[in-house]
């Protein structure tokens, strides 16, 4: 996620029965501010990167992870940096990744 945000510090699952949890929020640190800020005040393309994230180390290790339009929310930049990560991660993790894009751009960043 820091891939988008840098000050991103931690991320935090409130525990059941908070209101945070109530609203649906997935707080978020962030370098500078005080007081944790809902994840959905970052946009789509962090949300889209923690799912990427959770879905990577959910995977048993030796499993298998299909990925679908895995560019979606994401700006063509990020993706050699994201590429690295998600290879990285099937690399220590023992996962074979499948994924599924339209995208030219997603490709050719897979490729460098």
């Amino acid at each position: 996620m820091r891939l988008m945000v840098p000050q991103i510090e931690d991320i935090v699952f409130p525990p059941a029965g908070s209101e945070a949890v109530f609203h649906g929020a997935i707080l978020v640190g962030a370098e500078g501010e005080q007081n944790r800020i809902p994840l959905g005040n970052f946009g789509d393309g962090v949300r889209h990167l923690l799912q990427l994230a959770i879905a990577v180390f959910s995977v048993a290790q030796g499993g298998i992870l299909l990925l679908d339009e895995i560019e979606n929310g994401l700006h063509y930049s990020l993706m050699p940096q994201l590429w690295k990560a998600i290879i990285q991660a099937a690399n220590e993790r023992d996962i074979q990744i499948f994924a599924a894009t339209h995208s030219n751009d997603c490709i050719n960043s897979l490729v460098e």
